[in-house]
């Protein structure tokens, strides 16, 4: 029985990138990056093909430890914790509120700092 999802690779085929030369320069920056903030205004944004595919190829590192450094941190407005992906709910969430925007990046910030003022391992 099929899922509609990819078993090799987690993201759905109807949301998947196109085979383009735009994988090499996300993936390169994907892997010289500690951080990742994955923002979204909707559940959807967090299932769209580059997005899904930049913060699960990440977060994949991350878990199997060749990024053991890495940190997703999600940047939210207009998502409930609910609506998310469940492999983005056990990470950091800002939420963003239009009105006052400062403060969430500010909260994002102090959240990121400690990240880069560590030493890289690799």
């Amino acid at each position: 029985m099929s899922s509609g999802h990819s078993k090799a690779s987690g993201i759905n085929p109807a949301h998947r990138p196109c085979r383009t030369n735009s994988f090499t320069p996300i993936n390169q920056a994907l892997e010289q990056t500690r951080v990742l903030v994955v923002f979204a205004t909707s559940p959807e944004d967090l299932r769209s093909g580059w997005v899904e595919y930049e913060w699960r190829s990440f977060l994949n590192e991350v878990l199997s430890g060749r990024k053991p450094e890495g940190q997703i941190f999600t940047l939210l407005s207009g998502v409930r914790v609910a609506e998310l992906p469940y492999a983005l709910r056990s990470r950091q969430m800002v939420p963003l509120s239009l009105l006052s925007p400062h403060d969430a990046l500010e909260c994002l910030r102090r959240f990121i700092n400690p990240v880069f003022a560590r030493p890289q391992t690799h």
